[in-house]
Parts: structure tokens; C-alpha cells; sequence
């Protein structure tokens, strides 16, 4: 069964945190098992490409169809303290700025 898994990720982080972030979702999965979400659960169709906005994911079909499924990112369950200073001492990874 293919699934959809969702990380948060600060930036600027560096690629030690984002892959920290997806071992420990990893071990979730491993641990727990898959724990679906309805709405995704029900996609049957090959999913070509997705795109995220600040409140929504677009998710385009192999035939052409479209879907859109909010999120919301509830900051209070974040567990930011993991963001430490071992960043300073990595080598530079990639980063977009943007504007």
C-alpha cells in the first residue's frame, strides 16, 4: 500500500534535522503502522505531482484530475526544541531565498 507522509521541518535547517525528521517518522511507521488519514485513504488514482501552499495540498492525477485537501499546522504539538546550535558547526547545505 503506498501512503503519503507528512513532516514539518524548520528553516532554516539544516539536512541532519530534515533526516533525523524522517527516520524518526520511520521508526513511527514501524512501530505503530500506517495510520491513514480518511481523506487520503480514499485516493485510488496514480498521483502524478503535489504542491503545497500555506494551507492546502494540490494533488494532480496521472487522467488529469485534480484534488485539493486543507492542512492546518497546529504550532502548539511542535516540538521545536530539537532546533540546537549543531548547525553551526555543519557544512553549509542548500537554501532558496526567496523574493
Amino acid at each position: 500500500m503506498t501512503s503519503i507522509q507528512f513532516v514539518v521541518h524548520p528553516l532554516p535547517g539544516t539536512q541532519e534535522q530534515l533526516a533525523e525528521k524522517l527516520k524518526s517518522v520511520a521508526d513511527r511507521l514501524n512501530k505503530y503502522g500506517l495510520q491513514g488519514s480518511s481523506a487520503l485513504s480514499s485516493i485510488r488514482e496514480e498521483v502524478k505531482q503535489i504542491a503545497v501552499g500555506p494551507s492546502h495540498f494540490a494533488l494532480l492525477f496521472e487522467d488529469g484530475r485534480l484534488a485539493r485537501l486543507p492542512f492546518s499546522v497546529i504550532s502548539d504539538r511542535l516540538d521545536l526544541s530539537k532546533n540546537s546550535n549543531k548547525s553551526s558547526t555543519t557544512k553549509g547545505g542548500g537554501g532558496g531565498g526567496g523574493g
